[in-house]
């Protein structure tokens, strides 16, 4: 299990419910800030994903975009790793994301 420490505090961009697997996902455009990441829109909401949760504009796994609030120096559990980015446990509140 691969734990990290936060270097800086990060808040939600939105709370989002899981698509399924197979969920049809529309690309609007590409993410200047993040390689590999869309803006995109999914069952009316707008929100990012990686290129690496898409097979032709399907999802591959249940998505929830929903990032986590975390302080500067909290224990995350990493569950993924997509690009410059985490899916992970907040170790002391039990949230993911």
């Amino acid at each position: 299990m691969l734990q990290v420490t936060t270097t800086s505090s990060h808040q939600n961009e939105g709370i989002f419910p899981t698509f399924p697997k197979g969920t049809r996902v529309t690309i609007k455009e590409s993410c200047e800030e993040f390689v590999d990441w869309y803006l995109c829109e999914i069952d009316g909401y707008t929100t990012y994903i990686s290129k690496y949760l898409l097979e032709d504009n399907e999802l591959v796994i249940d998505y929830n975009p929903t990032e986590l609030d975390i302080n500067k120096n909290e224990n995350l559990e990493v569950i993924s790793i997509y690009g410059a980015w985490l899916y992970a446990k907040d170790i002391k509140n039990q949230h993911y994301g």
